[in-house]
């Protein structure tokens, strides 16, 4: 539950002004709870040894979380996939959100992954810098739009080519 309540607060606070209001003030952490829980689908269920999800513990609470498995589809093989990194909105800025990503590219390269992608929103300037930061390299080629948050917004790959 606490990973689904990280994941609705740090949504509302990056998507805030790209996604829809009613689309942010909509989100419910039961249903993200459940979803992360899914049979198979949610990734704290699944029974995949490239799929890891590390959390950022402070004063016993979870703060912080991301996840990382198998990139999906032939573009980037042997790559792993940043699915997410989300902070408590109140925790940004003091070096968690690297050490996360620090975990989930350890995990890649100890299953023989030799680079990593995670897509972000163009407009998330806040995400692409940190990938950035550490690494990655933006793909223009890959730029394509999608339907989400009650919007349509374009997606950017970022690829480590090594780890």
């Amino acid at each position: 539950m606490e990973i689904a309540r990280i994941h609705v607060a740090g949504t509302r606070r990056a998507y805030r002004g790209i996604y829809t209001d009613s689309y942010l003030d909509g989100l419910s952490v039961e249903e993200r709870a459940r979803a992360w829980a899914a049979d198979r689908k949610g990734h704290l269920a699944v029974k995949d040894p490239a799929v890891a999800v590390f959390v950022a513990i402070a004063g016993g609470r979870i703060i912080g979380f991301a996840d990382v498995g198998a990139a999906a589809g032939p573009d980037f093989p042997r790559h792993a996939a940043l699915h997410a990194i989300y902070m408590d909105p109140d925790h940004i800025g003091q070096g968690i959100g690297r050490a996360l990503w620090q975990a989930c590219a350890r995990h890649a390269k100890d299953r023989g992954f030799v680079g990593m992608i995670a897509q972000v929103l163009s407009r998330n300037a806040q995400a692409r810098a940190f990938y950035e930061r550490t690494g990655a390299q933006p793909l223009a080629e890959t730029e394509t739009p999608i339907e989400t948050g009650g919007t349509i917004q374009n997606v950017i790959t970022y690829r480590w080519p090594k780890l």
